[in-house]
């Protein structure tokens, strides 16, 4: 099921405040900044950070992969406080995946 093309019905009781929900565009820049808050950096001070996930990287991951992308929102102020990222690859164990993580998602 595609859930990123239908409206999301939150599925947790009525009276949670902290809802896990896909990701959306309107929350990239939140994510941003979640992101940089966890990690310790600030993205407007780096230039070249692969491994860094700005904005533009989340709308990519949202375009490539939308099932793949959650957060955790907090319903009373609209925040993100949480979020999850993944993508789906073909894995051979015999044959691991060995280059760096930045490279095989082809920098974000």
């Amino acid at each position: 099921m595609n859930v990123h093309k239908y409206h999301y019905r939150y599925r947790q009781s009525g009276d949670a405040q902290i809802v896990v929900i896909p990701s959306q565009s309107k929350y990239v820049e939140q994510m941003e900044e979640l992101h940089q808050r966890a990690y310790g950096y600030r993205a407007s001070g780096i230039t070249d950070c692969d491994e860094c996930l700005t904005a533009q990287k989340f709308l990519n991951h949202l375009r490539v992969f939308p099932e793949g992308q959650f957060i955790a929102l907090d319903t009373a102020t609209d925040q993100v406080v949480g979020s999850t990222v993944s993508m789906r690859m073909d894995f051979d164990p015999a044959n691991p995946v060995l280059e760096a993580w930045v490279k095989t998602t082809d920098f974000g």
